[in-house]
């Protein structure tokens, strides 16, 4: 995977996350509006049943999290690596041109 195949991976990971959060967040409001605006008495196991449910989005969400962040240490390293490799090339090549400059040649 290329360092771009990477970072959109990771943008388009984190937009999922991001909205499946959000989902998450409207469904306990609008949850909990009905039930105030109804003065509803919720069963138990209603409320047993959507907490089971959430549970279950929010670890989906933490599994996706976690492997953002192995890919965020990823993209991280093989950017380094790059960073170093091109600052061996600057030097390598500023030491190629370096003794022709004292000879006044270019």
């Amino acid at each position: 995977m290329s360092v771009e195949d990477a970072v959109t991976y990771l943008e388009n990971a984190v937009k999922t996350a991001n909205s499946e959060l959000d989902y998450i967040s409207r469904e306990l409001d609008k949850f909990d509006i009905e039930v105030l605006r109804r003065n509803i008495k919720v069963p138990v196991i209603f409320i047993l049943d959507r907490m089971a449910q959430v549970k279950e989005e929010y670890e989906q969400l933490k599994c996706e999290i976690l492997e953002l962040e192995e890919l965020e240490r990823t993209v991280h390293q093989s950017l380094m690596v790059k960073a170093m490799n091109v600052q061996h090339r600057m030097i390598a090549l500023h030491t190629k041109i370096k003794p022709h400059d004292q000879y006044g040649l270019h």
